[in-house]
């Protein structure tokens, strides 16, 4: 192990002033970008729209409100948004999306499927009917939907 000589150290002496001045130069340029943080973060969170989405399709941005999707369907490595008006194919997985959406109005139900909850016409043991379309339900999960809802 090489031994290191104070000495060499010690003989490069600072000023005091200097010294102080870079450590204040520092603290301000933390602390003005602390503040840009903080302005970005409230931008960004004030501008969130809580009511719709918005999904590339066709090479544009087209905005879906939630309340019209029925649900969503895996196909492959694309999911497919079924809403009141349209369906749009989508070329990203059903994990991804799930990620995104507000779990509010939207739980996963089967390895394939997610659903609008408030769009729910049916519950069976082993399903769910969507505008007259039957979606499977995985056993683990059925319990969790369940909790979802008011029953008498």
């Amino acid at each position: 192990m090489k031994k290191i000589n104070t000495e060499t150290i010690i003989s490069n002496p600072f000023k005091k002033l200097d010294l102080q001045r870079a450590v204040e130069l520092a603290v301000n340029r933390l602390k003005a970008k602390q503040k840009i943080l903080e302005v970005e973060q409230d931008n960004s969170e004030s501008f969130v729209l809580s009511d719709c989405i918005f999904v590339k399709h066709h090479d544009r941005m087209v905005k879906i409100v939630i309340e019209d999707i029925l649900y969503i369907e895996a196909e492959r490595n694309y999911s497919c948004i079924h809403s009141k008006g349209k369906d749009y194919l989508l070329a990203t997985t059903l994990k991804k999306i799930d990620l995104k959406l507000p779990s509010t109005y939207f739980m996963r139900v089967h390895r394939s499927f997610i659903v609008n909850i408030s769009q729910i016409d049916e519950v069976g043991s082993t399903h769910i009917v969507i505008a007259k379309k039957v979606i499977p339900i995985s056993k683990h999960l059925r319990k969790d939907l369940m909790k979802r809802f008011q029953t008498i």
